[in-house]
C-alpha cells in the first residue's frame, strides 16, 4: 500500500513537471527491489500468502477475460428498498433527511424539469419508494396519481426522468335486486357505489320520476364496469347497459358512444333516453302542490287556477332550465316575484317563479342548455314558503308538467346503428343471464364488450 502510494506520487510530479529527476529514478529503483525482495520470500515460503493467492503467483497468467465480457466482471451492490408514504405535513425535503440522503439529490432531481416540480407539493398517501446501494440514492419512485409514478434514475451525479402511466384493467360486472326501501339503500346493500348510483338516476332522468314515481317492488338490472390496478380496486367506471321496471314500465338503456368521445344512451330499438325537457326543473325536493285549474290559492283565499307544479325545497336549492333556450324574462312579476321565463324554440316556453336570486351573468337574450343553473329558490311574491313555481305552455297554452307529452326523442345516428346494434344484443344478453351476479360463465361475451367499448 505505501509502495502504491509512494509510485503514484512519484509519477504525478513527473507528469506535472514534464521531466524525469534523479530523485524520481532512485525512488522508483528503489520500489522495484522491494517488490522483488518480498516476492522472493514468498517463494521461499518466508511470507503469508494473502488468501486465495497462487505460491506460483505472479508470475502464474491471470486467467483472459474477453473484451466482450468484461461489462460483466462487476458485481453490483445490494439494492436497498425504502417504501414511505406521505404523511400529513410532510415535505420531500423532510421526507429525504428521514432517511439520510443528502440535500445535493434533492436539488438535482427537483431541478430537473417542470415535472419535477409537481414533488414540491406532495399529498397525504402519496406512496414514495427510495432504492438505495451503500447508502446512495440510486433511483427515486414517487407515485403521483394511482394512474401515473414519476421515476428519477441516477446517471453519475446527476439524474434522469421517465413517467410511468399505468392502464387500469376494466372487469365487466353485473347486478341487480328489487326495491325493498328505497333505490339508494338497497343499491348500496348490493354493493354499488354512489357514483354508479346517481348514473342510474340520471340516464332513466327524463322517464322516470325518482323522487315521486320510485315504488317498493320496483326492480333494475345494470351492466357496469369496474377498474381494477394490480388486481386492487381503484373506482366504477360507466354504466354499459341498465334495464328499470317502474310501475310495471319497463325502461331499458344501452350506452353509445361517438366518434368524439361523447356519452349517450338509447332505447334498445336505437332510441334516445335524453328528451329535448327534463321533467323535474330541480332535484330530489317534495311536490307541494300539483297542477290544478280549480285550486282555492292558499293566501288569496278563493278559486285560483294553479297552472304549474309547486316543488318544496329550501332556500338557495339550484333550479336547472330544462331544456335548452333563450331567456325571454327576467326579473319581478307581480305574484311571480322573482321570475325567468324561457323561449325553447318557436313551440314551447317554461316558467320559474318566487326565486330567491338568479344565476350569475344570466340576463335576457342569454342562451341556456338543459341542465344549466339558472337560478336558486326563493319564496319572493305571494308563497306561504320557500319553492319553487314551474310552468310548461305550449304555443302559449298551460299544459300539466308532469304528464305534458314531450317532444319525441331522436334516434341513433345511422352511421353507429350496426355498431350499437351488434353491443346492445351482447348486453342483452349479459341483463337476461339468470346469475346476474357471476360473469364468469359469460366471459366470451364480455372480453368482447371491453374490446368494443375500449375502442371508443
Amino acid at each position: 500500500m505505501l509502495f502504491n502510494a509512494l509510485n503514484s506520487f512519484v509519477i504525478n510530479k513527473v507528469f506535472q513537471n514534464n521531466r524525469f529527476p534523479l530523485w524520481a529514478i532512485v525512488v522508483l529503483g528503489s520500489t522495484a527491489l522491494a517488490i522483488t525482495l518480498s516476492n522472493r520470500d514468498i517463494l521461499e515460503g518466508k511470507a503469508e500468502l494473502p488468501h486465495g493467492v497462487s505460491p506460483s503467483w505472479p508470475f502464474e497468467p491471470l486467467p483472459y477475460i474477453p473484451e466482450s465480457n468484461k461489462k460483466f466482471v462487476p458485481v453490483d451492490p445490494a439494492i436497498k428498498t425504502i417504501q414511505v408514504e406521505v404523511a400529513s405535513g410532510e415535505s420531500l425535503s423532510l421526507i429525504f433527511q428521514k432517511v439520510g440522503l443528502p440535500d445535493v439529490d434533492l436539488l438535482n432531481i427537483l431541478s430537473l424539469n417542470k415535472d419535477s416540480e409537481k414533488l414540491k407539493n406532495l399529498k397525504p398517501g402519496q406512496k414514495i419508494k427510495f432504492e438505495l446501494s451503500d447508502d446512495l440514492l440510486q433511483k427515486l419512485v414517487v407515485e403521483i396519481t394511482n394512474l401515473e409514478s414519476l421515476i428519477f434514475s441516477r446517471q453519475g451525479e446527476s439524474f434522469s426522468m421517465r413517467r410511468e402511466a399505468v392502464k387500469p384493467d376494466t372487469i365487466v360486472v353485473t347486478a341487480g335486486t328489487e326495491l325493498k326501501t328505497s333505490l339508494y339503500i338497497d343499491g348500496k346493500n348490493i354493493g354499488l357505489s354512489d357514483s354508479v348510483i346517481m348514473q342510474l338516476t340520471a340516464i332513466f332522468a327524463w322517464d322516470i320520476d325518482f323522487t315521486q314515481n320510485i315504488r317498493i317492488g320496483d326492480r333494475f338490472k345494470i351492466i357496469y364496469e369496474k377498474l381494477e390496478i394490480k388486481g386492487e380496486y381503484y373506482k366504477t367506471g360507466r354504466i354499459l347497459a341498465a334495464e328499470f321496471v317502474n310501475r310495471a314500465n319497463r325502461y331499458t338503456a344501452f350506452l353509445n358512444i361517438d366518434n368524439n368521445g361523447n356519452n349517450s344512451y338509447y332505447s334498445e330499438k336505437g332510441h334516445a333516453l335524453q328528451k329535448t325537457f327534463l321533467r323535474n326543473p330541480v332535484d330530489s325536493v317534495r311536490i307541494s302542490s300539483r297542477f290544478n285549474l280549480k285550486r282555492k290559492h292558499p293566501i288569496l283565499n278563493r278559486i285560483r287556477a294553479h297552472k304549474g307544479v309547486d316543488y318544496a325545497a329550501p332556500i338557495g336549492t339550484p333550479i336547472r332550465a330544462t331544456a335548452d333556450g333563450q331567456v325571454k324574462y327576467l326579473g319581478v312579476k307581480g305574484g311571480y316575484g322573482n321570475t325567468i321565463e324561457l323561449q325553447h324554440g318557436g313551440k314551447y316556453t317554461t316558467l320559474y317563479a318566487h326565486l330567491s336570486d338568479y344565476a350569475k351573468g344570466l340576463k335576457i337574450k342569454s342562451t341556456v342548455t338543459q341542465g344549466q343553473v339558472i337560478g336558486y329558490v326563493g319564496k319572493s311574491g305571494l308563497a306561504t314558503g320557500p319553492h319553487l313555481h314551474y310552468e310548461f305552455r305550449v304555443n302559449g297554452e298551460h299544459r300539466d308538467p308532469l304528464t305534458v307529452k314531450l317532444p319525441a326523442e331522436r334516434p341513433i345516428n345511422i352511421k353507429y346503428k350496426t355498431a350499437f346494434e351488434e353491443r346492445t344484443r351482447m348486453l342483452i344478453s349479459l341483463l337476461n343471464h339468470s346469475k346476474a351476479h357471476d360473469t364468469r360463465e359469460t366471459k366470451k361475451i364480455t372480453e368482447t364488450i371491453i374490446r368494443l367499448y375500449s375502442k371508443r
